[in-house]
């Protein structure tokens, strides 16, 4: 293993919030560093007050936050709240890790009289730093249109990095590959699903791997399409070329479901509903923020699903556990984000990138 330069505590600070503590915990252990000490006092009014305990003149700061299922908004205010304070602290630049972006799928009018909500966020968020903000690091942005908004802003890059090596790696380590078929929720999550399975298969057997699904009206309800389907590979070696034919089904085989999110878990069930319809020996969930909103824990543990994987970029709580959840740990990978940035190093190559 690469030996990583160390940081200097003399030039950077890490803090956080009352968003995820347990996070911000790990990934300073990990790095080595202290917590900057910050008391957020909460009003009986509803109002939010985040007090920096200690000096930070001069240095560089790395907050870490994120958006938690039911409290949103406040983890919002209490974000752009710490941005400011630590602008009017004489900090030089901040690094924002939003694990977490909340209204990031609101990222365009696709109805009438509708507010683009996420490029409100992002400008909010950039005008609370008062041109300190230096990077705003989220993790698998919803849809294009959010990294264009980010990138309008003059969010220097990376602006949205991935979990999916979290996922790959686990799921080359816990499922047979030569069974695994992939699927999404539905047609806008096609990026993601071609993503995930690239990583494992490569740019040509991927599609060996992989059913595109699709939200169809039937019989007044809307339901998610996943059909079998053949497909021609052809592959080259020296001046050899063959062609693979193949019929891809999800029979028997071990079905994936990737999303970006799962809030109160109706994408995700009535897809391993349909699925369920076409007879695979095991249907597995994956979806890096888990909100697990309202019943949804009882309702995913209900489903056809066997296993629903989900990251711990947001802090759930012990009462949303339950049976088939399965939680990866983020903080080694946020840790080397957070340590290349502060050593100058390049991110290329850390499989970060979607």
């Amino acid at each position: 293993m690469i030996s990583m330069p160390r940081i200097s505590r003399n030039k950077f600070c890490f803090l956080t919030g009352s968003t995820h503590p347990r996070m911000a915990q790990d990934v300073a252990r990990r790095l080595g560093v202290p917590l900057t000490p910050v008391n957020v006092k909460k009003f009986q009014v509803g109002e939010i007050c985040p007090q920096i305990l200690k000096s930070v003149r001069g240095k560089e700061a790395f907050v870490l936050a994120t958006a938690n299922t039911g409290r949103i908004n406040d983890d919002l205010m209490e974000t752009s709240f710490l941005l400011h304070n630590l602008s009017l602290a004489s900090i030089t630049d901040i690094h924002l890790f939003l694990l977490a972006m909340p209204y990031l799928r609101q990222d365009r009018k696709d109805k009438p009289r509708v507010p683009i909500s996420a490029e409100f966020v992002i400008r909010m968020l950039r005008e609370a730093a008062r041109g300190k903000m230096q990077s705003l690091i989220t993790f698998d942005p919803h849809t294009i249109g959010a990294e264009a908004i980010m990138s309008a802003h003059n969010i220097p890059s990376p602006a949205a990095l991935t979990t999916r090596s979290l996922f790959v790696d686990y799921i080359k380590s816990h499922f047979p590959l030569k069974n695994l078929v992939f699927t999404a929720t539905d047609s806008g999550r096609i990026k993601w699903v071609r993503s995930w399975a690239e990583a494992i298969y490569g740019p040509e057997e991927f599609l060996l791997h992989y059913l595109p699904a699709e939200k169809v009206r039937s019989e007044g309800r809307i339901r998610t399409s996943i059909c079998e389907r053949e497909v021609d590979i052809e592959t080259r070696a020296g001046k050899w070329t063959n062609v693979i034919h193949a019929k891809v089904t999800m029979r028997n085989k071990y079905a994936l479901i990737v999303d970006d999110m799962t809030d109160g878990g109706g994408s995700m069930i009535t897809t391993a509903l349909e699925l369920a319809k076409q007879g695979p020996a095991h249907i597995i969930g994956a979806t890096p923020h888990a909100y697990l909103s309202g019943d949804a824990p009882k309702k995913l543990q209900d489903s056809p699903l066997d296993q629903l994987i989900v990251s711990n970029t947001l802090n759930i709580p012990e009462s949303s556990m339950f049976k088939k959840l399965k939680l990866l740990d983020s903080s080694p990978l946020i840790a080397e984000i957070f340590r290349r940035i502060a050593t100058n190093k390049s991110l290329e190559g850390y499989n970060l990138k979607v």
